[in-house]
């Protein structure tokens, strides 16, 4: 539905201008800078960012992971003290019985852990993590992939709207232009004698319901292009 819409006002050759802009903006140009600054849009596309992000995290559970640790003890506890020195291979029995194994010397002990894991079978937890997520990212980006069509389709129909606003706005003018003339000629025309006054009055009713409608017809091109702007996704 998006295509027959964009195609009859390209062929018409609809501009609409916005805001304090010289140049008017074409449907193209619209579109575009809907599809870039539209919060929508945006929202969704960070969305499926995210899920891919998350697809590519979970298929990560399937390789193996390292863990490098290191910590350091400084301790004069017996039963540490001597399971340590055990540890590191430095027990002396003969200094062990010749000291009170209640009161040993502090002791200091670095220890470097090197671990390596990797997974081989998880009941199905990591296959079916890798399958949910491969879905949530297809449905975000089938959900983003919409979310443009959405918009783009908004925008094309504001941007009709504010053309058909501002031509409306036009034709207004010129009818309320031409009530005027009428108007100042009637009063040529009742000076002379030609007609009598209420004839002017009247002319002169009409063109202030002229007035009236040209008043109403900017503030639907003002709407219009507020509407415009907001799917634009621009102030």
């Amino acid at each position: 539905m998006i295509r027959p819409i964009i195609t009859v006002l390209l062929v018409l050759g609809a501009t609409v201008p916005i805001g304090a802009q010289d140049a008017p903006l074409t449907l193209e140009q619209a579109v575009a800078t809907a599809l870039e600054n539209n919060p929508n849009v945006l929202a969704a596309e960070a969305d499926a960012a995210a899920a891919s992000t998350t697809r590519r995290e979970a298929r990560g559970f399937r390789l193996p992971s390292v863990d490098l640790t290191q910590s350091y003890t400084y301790t004069d506890n017996p039963a540490e003290v001597f399971a340590l020195t055990l540890n590191q291979g430095r027990f002396d029995m003969d200094q062990f019985f010749g000291s009170d194994p209640n009161a040993p010397d502090a002791l200091s002990t670095f220890i470097t852990r090197l671990e390596v894991t990797q997974p081989i079978y998880t009941g199905g937890m990591i296959g079916t993590r890798n399958d949910q997520a491969s879905l949530m990212a297809e449905a975000a980006d089938l959900e983003a992939r919409h979310t443009r069509e959405k918009v783009a389709f908004e925008t094309a129909t504001a941007f009709a709207n504010a053309t058909k606003a501002a031509e409306h706005l036009t034709v207004v003018r010129r009818a309320r232009d031409t009530t005027a003339a009428h108007v100042d000629l009637a009063r040529t025309y009742a000076d002379q004698g030609l007609i009598v006054t209420a004839e002017v009055l009247n002319a002169q009713v009409h063109l202030a319901r002229m007035e009236e409608m040209v008043a109403e017809a900017e503030a639907q091109v003002t709407l219009a292009q507020a509407a415009l702007n907001l799917h634009l996704g621009l102030p």
